[in-house]
């Protein structure tokens, strides 16, 4: 039986994929709509900053797309491939959002309507992504993010999730 993703695929048509970043890891896939000058979403997929990822997180892309917005899925590095530091992947979620900023012409998209939203730690993701000094650390205008739709449950910065705290005050949303 085909994944949800897979189903919105099947109906919406398949995702652009583009890289936003220097790694092997930053690749994004992009859902077009058919609006000029449309908003865009960028969606940051949970799964305890361990799993998931772009392919398996299109499911929300249809309801984006049908109604005149891009819809954006960055995948991002693990937490054991960051060998336990949420900065690398702060840092990749964060030129995520400068990169389709800074690229929302080429796909006809709006970067002054620009929003974020994650779920679980894709949620605590965006909420790092939220106290970033856009201008200092990309040259970008402060108010790069118009609007942020977040679901992060309760989390912990260690293991099992294999973070290092002591590593990781910098990555936490409330610092």
């Amino acid at each position: 039986m085909p994944s949800t993703s897979e189903q919105v695929r099947a109906r919406v048509g398949a995702p652009q994929r583009l890289t936003y970043g220097p790694s092997e890891f930053e690749r994004l896939d992009l859902y077009r709509t058919k609006r000029p000058k449309a908003p865009i979403f960028v969606y940051f997929h949970g799964g305890a900053w361990l799993r998931g990822s772009a392919k398996d997180s299109g499911f929300p892309a249809e309801m984006f797309v049908s109604t005149g917005a891009h819809f954006v899925v960055p995948d991002f590095i693990s937490i054991s491939a960051a060998n336990g530091d949420l900065r690398v992947m702060a840092e990749q979620v964060r030129r995520a959002i400068a990169w389709t900023y800074a690229n929302a012409a080429t796909f006809d998209g709006d970067p002054e309507r620009l929003y974020i939203g994650g779920h679980s730690s894709g949620g605590h993701l965006c909420g790092v992504a939220l106290v970033t000094d856009w201008k200092k650390d990309f040259g970008l205008p402060e108010t790069v993010v118009k609007g942020r739709a977040l679901r992060e449950r309760h989390v912990r910065l260690e293991s099992p999730c294999g973070c290092r705290p002591a590593a990781n005050t910098s990555s936490s949303p409330t610092r």
